[in-house]
């Protein structure tokens, strides 16, 4: 492993993910429910540790008059941004390579303040200097209003998985293993403890849990999240008293429906948690309760409380636009630990309202009879697990929508050549999607050629996937014949053709 990593793996490059809890609009909303008033029109932006950038490329396209900043320590991170950005042509976004103890002696003059810091899994992957130059470059980076975001494994949820970890990782070093070899011996290896009935495994039930979804995940994933030196997950309130120390203070979790977390808790549950009155007490015996083992957590250095009549107008201009279909059947909903079914009297008008009037602000979905005789709270709480299921969006529409359309160009295409990109930017509600490779792949082939039938992006398609040595899957397994492969590589162009084109087209995708 090389010197400079400070123990972090960087054998494989890091994933091409993006988080919507991440996006601006999404943490104003926190700090709006939790009376704290969200930075001004004219923010700027920073993500430590952007990874491949690939989520900070898609919130520039977005929001092209405002300016993005991404720092990651690996080169090979940085140079796939930089070609991104150029190749899309996004002037407002910029990407350096730095380390948090370089950046914590010596932050750049040029890099100035932020209205927006946020790191995303990093935290807990820092040993203790790094995690303290880490938050010395926090409080370099924040402007007095400013909102931070940090994810990060978390107590009491991965006390047994941090068996689990240290194996792996022991076994990987000890034998000299690449990753993904790593990860493959590894879990045969936990799973033949398991046969065995190893106490170990018998005493903590969490792990055969996370073994379970273990065998379901993508090995690079796997190799990014558990092998590394550095594995520290952390309880809240060690975190509160650390950022402490940048003039960070606790807003909330960015996981919008844990603030009405307790409502859904057994009464005995319930009970106890309110025999605590310390807010940063309180927060850890919510996780305790629940098991939590992963937290994404809202700061603010300095955001002035708002009123409650000021709080009140904010939600109530809020506006929002449904980004999926509404769903049919069972109102179905799933939150940290909890789930529930929602009652169909009191959900369907809202669907309704989006789908027959387009964007909606909270104050106009109160004026509908069926919503107006409930209370304020009440339609707040419903909306919030609407946007929690990504039924509903906010709806902050792109000023010029060219910036993102090119943005997708250049991830489709890429794509088509077998880049393993899965997200698209939605100008017109000034959000992004997760995408399938063969919706990016049919995506690619309509920017190149507008007007093909199905049947000509179904060749297309298996054209594409044979040249990159890929396969279609049926029932989660893959397809050998050819004539099967074709059959199903008609019937997922027909669907984009027929349901999701259309959709991406009213979004501005392309």
């Amino acid at each position: 492993m090389a010197t400079w990593s400070s123990g972090y793996n960087i054998e494989l490059g890091y994933t091409y993910n993006a988080f919507r809890e991440l996006a601006p609009e999404w943490l104003n909303f926190v700090a709006v429910q939790k009376g704290v008033a969200p930075p001004g029109r004219e923010w700027r932006y920073l993500e430590l540790g952007c990874g491949q950038g690939i989520g900070l490329l898609l919130l520039a396209a977005l929001n092209p008059a405002n300016e993005f900043l991404g720092i990651d320590f690996n080169p090979q991170h940085i140079a796939h941004a930089r070609a991104l950005a150029a190749d899309a042509q996004l002037n407002n976004v910029r990407f350096e390579e730095a380390d948090f103890c370089a950046l914590a002696k010596n932050w750049p003059v040029t890099n100035g303040q932020f209205d927006y810091v946020v790191a995303h899994g990093v935290y807990a992957w820092l040993h203790g200097a790094v995690r303290d130059a880490f938050t010395q470059v926090l409080a370099h980076a924040t402007r007095p209003g400013a909102l931070v975001f940090v994810s990060y494994n978390a107590m009491p949820g991965c006390s047994s998985i941090a068996a689990l970890q240290h194996l792996l990782r022991l076994w990987q070093t000890s034998e000299a293993l690449p990753g993904v070899q790593a990860m493959e011996r590894g879990l045969e290896r936990m799973q033949a403890l398991n046969d065995a009935q190893a106490r170990m495994l018998t005493a903590l039930p969490d792990i055969n849990t996370r073994l379970n979804k273990l065998g379901t995940g993508e090995l690079p994933y796997l190799v990014q999240e558990y092998l590394h030196d550095n594995w520290h997950p952390q309880w809240f309130d060690a975190v509160v008293k650390d950022l402490a120390t940048a003039k960070l203070n606790f807003v909330g979790s960015a996981d919008i429906c844990d603030h009405y977390l307790s409502a859904f808790m057994p009464t005995p549950q319930r009970e106890l948690l309110k025999t605590f009155s310390d807010p940063v007490v309180k927060e850890v015996m919510q996780d305790v309760i629940i098991h939590r083992n992963f937290r994404r957590d809202v700061f603010s250095r300095g955001a002035p409380p708002l009123s409650r009549a000021r709080q009140q107008r904010l939600l109530l201009e809020t506006r929002l636009v449904l980004s999926n279909p509404q769903p049919v059947g069972e109102l179905k909903f799933a939150i940290t630990g909890f789930a529930f079914e929602g009652r169909r009297d009191i959900y369907v008008p809202l669907y309704e309202a989006f789908a027959n009037k387009g964007p909606q602000t909270i104050a106009e979905l109160r004026q509908l009879p069926d919503v107006g005789v409930r209370t304020f709270t009440e339609t707040l709480s419903n909306l919030t697990m609407m946007m929690h299921a990504s039924h509903i969006a906010i709806h902050s529409p792109a000023l010029d929508s060219a910036p993102a359309k090119r943005l997708n160009a250049v991830l489709a295409t890429a794509a088509l050549d077998g880049a393993s990109y899965q997200f698209l930017a939605l100008p017109a509600l000034g959000q992004f999607v997760k995408a399938t490779d063969t919706n990016m792949i049919l995506l690619a082939l309509t920017v190149q050629k507008p007007e093909q039938t199905a049947t000509e992006l179904a060749k297309g398609l298996t054209e594409a996937l044979q040249s990159n040595q890929k396969s279609l899957l049926v029932e989660g397994k893959p397809i050998h014949d050819n004539e099967t492969f074709s059959r199903q590589a008609e019937i997922l162009a027909q669907q984009f053709c027929e349901t999701t084109l259309p959709r991406w087209k009213q979004f501005g995708v392309l």
